[in-house]
């Protein structure tokens, strides 16, 4: 026998209460002497052995009641013993298993019985067998763990109806967080003598990875912690699965897609069976047509193969905007890694602000060299409209009033001192998304370096990566018979996805980028929770000169020389400066835009402009391999910190998601599974025997194993209520006891 609260049995030492009020009361008679008590005596000897006899008894009643009632509020069950007539009810949580791996078809049999619906079976049999009263939980998990009913009930009908309701998900299955959300489900639950826990699942080698070991440690743990324990059962349902390939990945080549240019389609397919698969063939859509084809001559078991499409698409400037295509195969019967969705962005230009210190309106200046390096084209002919970036040049004292949510890019060139309000600007749009180029000058070096180190960098918190040491000079006024000798950018091979291009032979490297006077950075500032500051490229003598930072979903990026003559020769060098003021600008101002390829379960985003700020905007979800909208949702576009943002976090299932903005231009969100959950291997019988040992878990096959198993071990029972009525009829019994010797005294 156990006790569910132990604490209260504290309360049977009140037992002592009547047996010293008995004995208090014996000890309260004097003897007095009286002449006639001989006469009594008789009389007494012949009644004293029943009252002795009546007054200890009524004293255990009065000292039973006392211990019936404290046993009875520590909760006892009885768990030891031979097997007790009936079934006492039970506090089951069963979590079922609706990830995407659990679509799967054991023999790939087409109609076939998947994993998902033999699971279903089982879950609705296990709740269909419990004994009556039984209270129950029912989630179900894939994404995160869903209720399928508002709380734990013990109407066994309406799970049952649930269940038959349930689908099989898209995503993958957090095991440790859905074991986790069944200890608080069951703890919150009626303290039945008999609990337990009920994994039904199809065992996927990727929902127990070795990063989750301490986490399922720690669940054994609080398992242990629960009184009366709680029982964990692994149900293995279904049957391995041998073969599954999925298309992994859709690009473009190149990435990113500007009107009038021609696009490349590549496609990877992955083969996760144990066999060879020849002559597949993937269909290619683009905004739902078929338009070509891409052949796979051989992908090996476990191996990956990509090709090409046959098709070269080019898209008129008309059409700059949101466009979407889609890879399909045709090789087992699972279609949501058959397909794959792929949004893409067609550009018509970039939108870039450049804040100039000087500026074209004082008649030149590093303004004017950004601006000339970013529209190359038009910078002969401003009739041509070759360029990607649309370029917008204002003044430093300008900025404060300027609405920057239009532009993916502001650059900073030689602007020496902003505004507060220019600054809180340039924070929210670098912490929403957008990107900032820092290209300090002559007019920093004077006046504004105070400011950069202050309002800009603030102690690391700012928008400035790093705090400036100081001012670099190569060798003076004077070297080398009258020359200095200048700085060059290292050679080196860089990471960094902007400055990739200068890794390639044929084009010009950048030690070609000289300077006799620069800023130095420190190397390794401190920065805030959550900002990364690391160097993209040094000077030939250590000293950064360029130093990139994360601030919230945007990245700064800050130069060490100023985008000017003067103190090196940067423009002069336009074979490098064109192209890595392109690069620079083009990479942070293509991050800028959402992301827009989606996983299960991640949220779609939209920014719009102040003015949409309280309009409404349609959200449309098209399911994988259908073209008509099968549901419809309205989002409100709310404020955030001055832009407008509409989200819609239900994505739990993989399809294409349209929004319509207030001004009838659309915006594709593809969402599609992730592609770990098409490794479909399972845990082989060592491997979950490990598991549940570590759980210290059993495992079944079937619910009727574990309702037959469960009848065996059933030896628990709570038999408060027994202690409850043991009280009470002590205590009428006291009460009838006491009324008798009192009418026997009158």
């Amino acid at each position: 026998m156990t006790f569910l609260n132990i604490a209260m049995l504290g309360g049977i030492f009140a037992f002592n209460i009547p047996v010293i009020i008995h004995l208090f009361n014996r000890s309260r008679f004097k003897v007095v002497k009286w002449g006639a008590m001989h006469l009594l005596e008789p009389a007494i000897r012949k009644n004293m052995r029943r009252i002795r006899l009546e007054q200890v008894l009524l004293m255990m009643l009065r000292a039973m009641i006392p211990v019936a009632l404290a046993l009875a509020m520590a909760a006892p069950v009885l768990t030891a013993g031979t097997p007790l007539i009936g079934s006492a009810p039970s506090s089951t949580v069963l979590l079922m298993d609706t990830s995407f791996s659990m679509q799967a078809v054991p023999g790939g049999a087409a109609g076939g019985r998947s994993n998902f619906e033999r699971a279903q079976d089982e879950s609705i049999e296990l709740v269909r067998g419990l004994p009556s009263g039984s209270q129950v939980g029912a989630l179900e998990i894939a994404e995160r763990a869903n209720p399928l009913t508002d709380r734990p009930t013990t109407d066994r009908r309406r799970v049952e109806h649930r269940l038959e309701q349930a689908q099989a998900g898209a995503g993958a299955v957090d095991m440790a967080a859905a074991l986790e959300k069944s200890v608080e489900t069951i703890a919150s639950m009626r303290h039945h003598a008999k609990r337990d826990i009920v994994l039904v699942t199809d065992m996927q080698r990727t929902s127990w990875p070795e990063q989750q070991r301490d986490r399922l440690m720690r669940i054994r743990q609080k398992l242990a912690e629960l009184q009366p324990r709680p029982t964990l059962t692994l149900m293995h349902v279904g049957e391995p699965v041998e073969e599954n390939v999925a298309v992994t990945e859709v690009r473009t080549v190149p990435r990113h897609i500007v009107a009038g240019r021609e696009v490349r389609i590549e496609a990877t397919v992955h083969n996760f069976g144990n066999r060879a698969h020849r002559n597949v063939r993937a269909d290619v859509y683009v905004n739902g047509s078929v338009r070509g084809r891409i052949s796979y001559d051989m992908i090996e078991p476990g191996g990956s193969a990509t090709s090409s499409a046959d098709l070269t698409l080019r898209f008129d400037p008309d059409e700059a905007g949101s466009h979407y295509i889609e890879v399909r195969i045709d090789t087992d019967p699972i279609e949501a890694d058959n397909r794959l969705l792929h949004q893409l962005e067609v550009l018509d230009h970039i939108p870039v602000l450049v804040v100039a210190g000087g500026g074209r309106q004082s008649g030149g200046g590093a303004g004017d060299d950004v601006v000339d390096a970013l529209q190359p084209y038009a910078a002969v002919d401003p009739a041509d409209t070759r360029d990607l970036f649309k370029v917008t040049l204002i003044n430093e004292r300008e900025l404060g009033e300027h609405e920057l949510t239009p532009y993916a890019v502001v650059v900073l060139a030689d602007a020496a001192r902003l505004s507060q309000a220019a600054i809180e600007r340039l924070e929210t749009f670098v912490n929403d998304g957008g990107g900032l180029l820092i290209f300090p000058g002559e007019r920093v070096a004077g006046e504004g370096r105070h400011w950069y180190e202050g309002p800009l960098y603030r102690s690391g918190r700012g928008l400035l990566p790093a705090p400036i040491l100081g001012i670099g000079d190569a060798g003076g006024e004077a070297q080398d018979g009258g020359q200095r000798r200048p700085v060059h950018v290292a050679r080196q091979s860089f990471d960094h996805e902007a400055l990739r291009l200068f890794n390639d032979p044929q084009q010009e490297d950048l030690s070609g980028l000289r300077f006799v006077r620069w800023f130095r950075y420190h190397p390794q500032p401190p920065s805030a929770a959550g900002q990364r500051v690391s160097v993209m490229a040094r000077f030939s003598n250590g000293d950064p000169f360029l130093m990139e930072k994360t601030y919230g979903a945007g990245r700064v990026i800050a130069a060490a020389g100023p985008a000017e003559v003067g103190w090196g020769y940067m423009p002069l060098r336009a074979h490098v400066f064109v192209p890595l003021m392109q690069q620079l600008a083009k990479v942070p101002a293509l991050e800028a835009q959402p992301q827009r390829n989606l996983r299960v379960g991640e949220p779609i985003v939209e920014l719009f402009e102040r003015e949409w700020i309280g309009e409404s905007v349609d959200l449309a979800f098209a399911p994988l391999g259908q073209t008509e909208p099968a549901d419809r949702y309205s989002l409100p576009v709310r404020d955030r910190r001055g832009r407008g943002v509409a989200e819609f976090s239900a994505t739990w299932k993989p399809g294409l998601y349209t929004l319509t903005r207030p001004d009838g231009t659309e915006a594709h969100f593809t969402v599609n599974v992730s592609r770990t959950q098409s490794d479909l291997e399972q845990l082989d019988q060592r491997q979950v025997a490990e598991l549940a040992e570590m759980l210290d878990a059993r495992v079944v096959r079937s619910a009727r194993t574990f309702l037959d198993e469960a009848e065996q071990q059933r030896h628990g029972r709570d038999i408060w209520p027994w202690f409850l009525m043991a009280a009470i009829v002590f205590l009428i019994a006291e009460m009838l006891l006491q009324q008798l010797l009192t009418r026997r005294r009158s």
